[in-house]
């Protein structure tokens, strides 16, 4: 944000007295790491990484009153985010479709971080794209209200197999 007051007098500008100033805005969660693997192979399995960090003096998260924390995760289709079994600590996860799922973090104490792991998994049609890049986008939400996007990429190789020959 840009503040820049003046002095005027009788609608005139004295020159040289707009001063501009630059405010700098934070939201007070922010992530600090959005970490999936680099590569995956066909209906390989793996886990995404998300730190929350909570630069406030309040909790935020759905228990308290301060306001919702979500992750809303997106994939293309030869990705997808897997149900959940149980929850993790200060945080959940739930399924919306093939390619979406939202995390919620229930709790995130004051000037501390919440790391959520979830699973994911390339789909049966990664396998007819290997080296292709998959992308997988996070974006982050205050009370409903996006404050940040993450974009990653993660590369579609094939499955190595020690028990095979490939000579």
């Amino acid at each position: 944000v840009v503040l820049s007051p003046s002095i005027s007098m009788i609608g005139r500008v004295f020159e040289d007295s707009e001063h501009k100033s630059t405010v700098r805005v934070m939201y007070p969660t922010r992530v600090t790491n959005f970490n999936p693997p680099e590569l995956l192979g066909p209906n390989e399995k793996s886990i995404l990484n998300i730190a929350v960090k909570n630069i406030s003096t309040k909790p935020y998260g759905n228990n308290t009153k301060t306001g919702n924390v979500e992750m809303e995760i997106s994939t293309d289709p030869l990705m997808t985010c897997l149900e959940p079994v149980g929850s993790g600590e200060h945080y959940e996860w739930k399924v919306i479709n093939e390619q979406k799922c939202i995390v919620t973090f229930t709790e995130i104490a004051p000037l501390s971080e919440v790391v959520a792991q979830i699973p994911i998994k390339t789909t049966r049609s990664a396998g007819n794209n290997l080296f292709c890049d998959s992308k997988i986008e996070g974006l982050l939400k205050l009370r409903g209200k996006p404050i940040s996007r993450y974009s990653r990429k993660i590369r579609i190789v094939p499955v190595f197999d020690a028990s095979k020959a490939y000579d």
